[in-house]
């Protein structure tokens, strides 16, 4: 799917949409209008040119004159328009007559991720948590966008606008079947965070009439997408028995039908905390979870499943030296795995008025011990473009992983054998990113 489509069209769920209801479309490029017909064929709903219930508009291809003509027609329940924030605002002034209108800003506006109600009120500076973008610009913009809003000011979100309407005096109690087990959980404002577009995208919904929120919604609808949140209930489930059980957002529902399956979490605001003790705390979490499934493994049985599943790689230098040199090295006839989070990165933890949480454990598993460790400190350098100092940053990786070793029983001489795997299982993901880090490491080696 275009990830731009995608993205966009993230915030279906929140319009009005029901079974047998007629929809017309307005401005949309032909892949928007073949995404939006397959939705609405799956949702037992048709396509309308002339009169529908409702109307879905790209008012940047549409116009605005055309716009406000179709939309004041009688027939016209529902609409979601979706543009630039001028052109919204020139509509709005016309529609607020005949509709209850909803305000969203679309952030970032190119590729839009994040949907957020815009009021002056902390309802939409709760919703900005859950933009959180990786360059500094873009993170001093929306600090500055919060300072704002403490003022009544909304004008920095509206580069991209999503502007919802329902007739005043029009209720829509039903609604289609693939929206229902997320309805029991929202009442009024929301906010949304779109996932990547991919087979394993989620949306999270952060339900915004209680401030601060208290729960917050994760929704998948393709099968593998469902297969990971599943996965995720039932490691919470089987963790909540742990010694790392405080340190995890408490589950409170889960529903499923044959298009959505929807997990139900307690939402944690985040809170400032000294680095120091941050910093320790997720040290006493890596120290836990090593514990939990702990094992020995065979040193050769790791290489050669490694080996085989580098296989397509084995032509790259990099590669076939990084084999050659673990083939010659002497080490301990095993090495030690254990419960992993699997995508422990910075901004899958946060400390809140209960201590460090850390959440998103799709990707949990076994694995190779200082594993989530090496992911943690090189996680931003990995997602985040910029400059980043690659040898302070391994040196500084290494330096945790020894300490944290003589806590886990690992000898500090093996660590750099466990981060020279951890490597290797990255490569088919990041092959240009961990040719580099390897380089660094092969010249620093001693050092290290």
């Amino acid at each position: 799917m275009n990830e731009k489509i995608d993205y966009h069209f993230g915030w279906r769920y929140l319009l009005p949409l029901k079974k047998e209801e007629k929809v017309g479309f307005l401005g949309l490029t032909n892949e928007e209008f073949n995404w939006w017909k397959g939705f609405i064929s799956k949702n037992l709903m048709f396509l309308s040119p002339n009169n529908p219930d409702g109307w879905i508009i790209n008012l940047e291809k549409a116009g605005i004159l055309k716009t406000e003509k179709f939309l004041l027609s009688p027939n016209t329940r529902w609409f979601s328009v979706y543009g630039r924030g001028w052109g919204v605002a020139l509509l709005k002034r016309k529609l607020d007559r005949h509709f209850n209108l909803c305000e969203y800003a679309l952030l970032p506006s190119k590729n839009s991720r994040v949907v957020v109600p815009l009021k002056p009120t902390s309802a939409t500076f709760l919703g900005l948590n859950l933009h959180k973008p990786g360059r500094p610009m873009a993170k001093l913009l929306i600090e500055l966008a919060k300072i704002l809003l403490k003022i009544g000011l909304t004008f920095p979100l509206k580069r991209k606008v999503l502007l919802l309407g329902i007739r005043k005096g029009v209720q829509h109690n039903d609604i289609v079947d693939s929206l229902k087990p997320i309805q029991k959980w929202i009442k009024r404002e929301i906010a949304l965070y779109l996932g990547n577009p991919e087979e394993n995208r989620k949306t999270i919904i952060l339900p915004l009439h209680h401030v601060p929120p208290k729960i917050i919604l994760k929704v998948a609808e393709n099968q593998k997408a469902r297969n990971s949140l599943k996965h995720e209930k039932d490691t919470l489930l089987f963790l909540s028995s742990t010694s790392i059980k405080e340190k995890l957002p408490s589950i409170l529902g889960w529903e499923e039908n044959k298009n959505i399956s929807v997990l139900c979490l307690e939402y944690l605001q985040k809170k400032a905390v000294d680095k120091k003790i941050f910093y320790k705390e997720v040290f006493n979490f890596f120290s836990e979870l090593a514990l939990i499934k702990r094992q020995k493994v065979c040193f050769s049985e790791v290489f050669e499943s490694i080996e085989k599943g580098l296989c397509k790689k084995k032509q790259n230098s990099i590669v076939r030296y990084i084999i050659e040199f673990i083939a010659n090295s002497s080490y301990k006839p095993y090495l030690l795995i254990n419960f992993t989070h699997g995508d422990f990165a910075p901004w899958n933890c946060c400390w809140t008025e209960k201590g460090l949480i850390v959440f998103d454990w799709e990707e949990s598993g076994l694995d190779l011990a200082l594993t989530d460790v090496f992911y943690y400190f090189f996680a931003p350098a990995i997602h985040i473009s910029g400059r980043w100092n690659l040898k302070k940053l391994l040196f500084k990786t290494i330096k945790f992983a020894k300490e944290l070793s003589s806590r886990i029983g690992i000898d500090e001489r093996d660590v750099k054998l466990y981060f020279i795997f951890w490597i290797l299982k990255r490569f088919d993901k990041n092959s240009a990113f961990c040719e580099k880090i390897f380089n660094v490491l092969r010249r620093y080696y001693h050092e290290l």
